[in-house]
Formats: structure tokens, sequence, C-alpha cells
């Protein structure tokens, strides 16, 4: 089951890479602007068509493609429901049917700490980075906002949110961090 498609920051061309969460892991293409065949497919079918049907379109915008990903970010087996992108599309924060907040290099595809907490075990539905690219937001089916942040990343505070937001009464599906 795909639980969430979003788009990374553009870097290096103009078009950014995509990652898919579904089951135990993140599948992430196009994060290599010169290798990955989804940036090399997206330029080819960017292009002008030379000649167009009555759609509009080219016969080679018409053939599917199968596209083989780039690499995939793993969750320990726990099954993934949300993601985001660092600005820098370096790092990738992953939420978990466990209720850990995994920070995974895009690049190298390693875990670098995992946030979680003693008091629930429930599911996190939603993370968002600040604009520092230092901290990440987690929401869940526990109700709660948490701050995490990752100078706090060490095995001894893992554990421990930089704050956490309560009062609202229901699980929290969906995170919205606004900054200017």
């Amino acid at each position: 089951v795909i639980s969430q498609v979003l788009f990374g920051p553009p870097l290096l061309t103009k078009n950014a890479p995509l990652a898919v969460v579904s089951g135990p892991r993140v599948t992430l293409y196009g994060s290599s602007p010169t290798t990955s065949s989804f940036s090399r497919a997206l330029a080819r079918h960017s292009a002008p068509p030379t000649t167009a049907n009555l759609f509009g379109q080219s016969e080679e915008a018409q053939k599917l493609h199968d596209i083989a990903p780039d690499r995939q970010v793993g969750t320990g087996g726990n099954p993934a429901r949300c993601a985001s992108f660092r600005n820098d599309g370096r790092l990738l924060a992953v939420g978990t049917d466990r209720g850990e907040v995994r920070v995974c290099d895009t690049t190298s595809r390693a875990t670098l700490c995992t946030f979680r907490t003693k008091e629930s075990n429930l599911a996190v539905r939603s993370v968002e980075w600040l604009r520092t690219g230092k901290q990440v937001l987690s929401a869940g089916d526990d109700g709660l906002l948490r701050l995490w942040s990752l100078s706090h990343a060490a095995a001894s505070q893992a554990e421990k949110a930089l704050l956490t937001l309560r009062g609202h009464g229901d699980a929290v599906r969906s995170l919205v961090l606004w900054q200017k």
C-alpha cells in the first residue's frame, strides 16, 4: 500500500527527486541527475513533441516506461507512513507504524538516527523539517506533536523530544509547517 508520494527539492537539475512511501521502505527516484533513469525520462518527455497526435502527445511520450528506482531507504521492517525531504535533499525523515522517526541519508541509505518515545508506539503519520534542517516535527496517532533535534540524536537523548504539544484530542493525520 502506498502511503505517500512526495517530491524533494530540485537539486542539480530542474527535476526534483521523487519518493514513494510504501511498506517497510521509501523508494527514491531521480536522486542522481546524471545516472537516474527517472531524471533522464523526465528530461526526454519535457522536450516539445516533434510529431503530435490528436492529443498533442508525441508517439514517444505515449509509450509506457518501467523505471527502476535509484535506491531504497529501509525502516528496519516497520511499515513507513510518511516522509519529508530536508531542504537540501540529502536527508529524509521517515515516520513509521512503530512510532519512530528515522532520519536517513538519501545517498548512502544509512539510518543516521532514530527518534522514539517510551510513552507511545503508535504510528507517526506526518513529519516536517524545520527550515534550519536541524529539527523535525512529527505528529501521529497518539495525538501529540513532537519536535526532535538532530543535536539530541545520541542514543541517550533520542527518546526525549525537545517539545511536545498536547491537547489535540485525537490522532493527528497531517501536519503543515508554514515558515517565512
